[in-house]
Parts: structure tokens; sequence; C-alpha cells
């Protein structure tokens, strides 16, 4: 099964926000690191370190995101934001 990729947006990233609002069930391999959000769509943010891919997990979809823009919006992120 093919993942979409999310392309459009800035993201936002909330590093101590509660991913398990959107799963309780990671991919193997992969750790939890908060909740993002482009444009209307929010969800868990996680990274598969085999893949070395980053994607947002909400119920219903799993999207990959562009590498560069994880880790431009993990540099500002804090867990304030």
């Amino acid at each position: 099964m093919a993942i979409p990729h999310l392309k459009r947006g800035i993201l936002t990233i909330r590093l101590d926000a509660d991913w398990t609002r959107y799963t309780d069930v990671l991919p193997q391999g992969s750790i939890a690191l908060g909740i993002v959000t482009q444009g209307e769509e929010t969800g868990a943010l996680v990274y598969v370190e085999a893949t070395q891919t980053y994607l947002m997990i909400q119920p219903e979809r799993i999207y990959r995101l562009l590498p560069y823009k994880v880790k431009a919006a993990l540099k500002v992120a804090s867990p304030d934001n």
C-alpha cells in the first residue's frame, strides 16, 4: 500500500502533546514524537527508524511527511508550542 505525501502547508509540531489521541498502535521500529499539524490535518508525529521516514498517523489515514519540513519544524518546536 502506498502512503500519500502531504506536501503543502507549514508544519506545526507539539512535542509534549498526547499522540495517543490519534493512534494507539505504532509501526514496528518507530518512535512517537508528539503531534503534527499541516493545514487542516492533525495527527501523531511518528519517526520510522528503518526507513528514516516521518509519518502523520490519524485514526483513518497515514501520511508520509517531507523530511526537510519536519526537520525545520522540529528546530522551532518546543513543549509549549
